[in-house]
């Protein structure tokens, strides 16, 4: 027979007498280290969102360089140069004459559209066949998450805080683009979060101290 007293469990043991203080300690901390755990959460959140990086308002320069890295190309020219990124186009590249390069950055892209009067042109083959990137001012590239061309393949690297966009070889007609996306960049947590659940760890216990000694 299951004896119906409240002080044996389902199997007919008896069950010690509850501490309430400590019942009510272990509260506590359950609710201490809930709301310090939603406080970091709802704080990381307002943090990366407001501080991610984006190159919207950046000044950046650029020009075309030929045949390899550093080699300036004179007959190429960027207008206006630096520009200011912000909505649509901000600059274009001319090569030769013959062919253009419309700039358009974005807060985490870069999307490079062409126009030539050229039929089935390539880039020379060469060390470097492209335009160059660098900030003057404002928020630095951060790593490539990937290069998206029309057609074919395109190559896009960093090199000392510089954005090099390799054309050499690539097969291209007018409207063709190229897309380089960046990488997103969360800005790191303060050191100030583990100090803040300390705190409210230590308002928790200070108040289950005050409420036991009121007891």
């Amino acid at each position: 027979m299951i004896s119906n007293s409240t002080n044996k469990n389902p199997c007919g043991a008896r069950r010690a007498p509850e501490n309430d203080a400590h019942r009510r300690m272990l509260g506590y901390v359950r609710r201490v280290r809930l709301a310090a755990i939603a406080a970091m959460s709802a704080l990381a959140v307002l943090t990366n969102a407001s501080h991610a990086s984006t190159l919207i308002g950046n000044v950046i320069q650029a020009q075309y360089e030929f045949p390899d890295i550093g080699t300036p190309y004179v007959f190429s020219g960027v207008s206006p140069n630096p520009f200011t990124v912000g909505d649509g186009i901000e600059a274009v590249l001319d090569v030769e004459e013959v062919t253009q390069l419309s700039i358009d950055f974005s807060e985490s892209s870069l999307l490079i559209t062409l126009n030539t009067i050229l039929i089935n042109p390539t880039w020379t083959g060469t060390g470097q066949n492209g335009p160059v990137f660098s900030v003057v001012s404002g928020t630095a590239f951060t790593a490539i998450a990937n290069v998206v061309a029309s057609q074919g393949s395109v190559i896009a690297f960093l090199m000392s805080d510089k954005l090099y966009i390799n054309l050499s070889g690539w097969s291209y007609q007018t409207g063709d683009t190229v897309r380089v996306d960046f990488a997103a960049s969360p800005v790191p947590l303060p050191a100030a979060f583990p100090l803040l659940a300390a705190g409210l760890g230590a308002m928790g216990f200070m108040g289950w101290r005050k409420k036991r000694r009121a007891a």
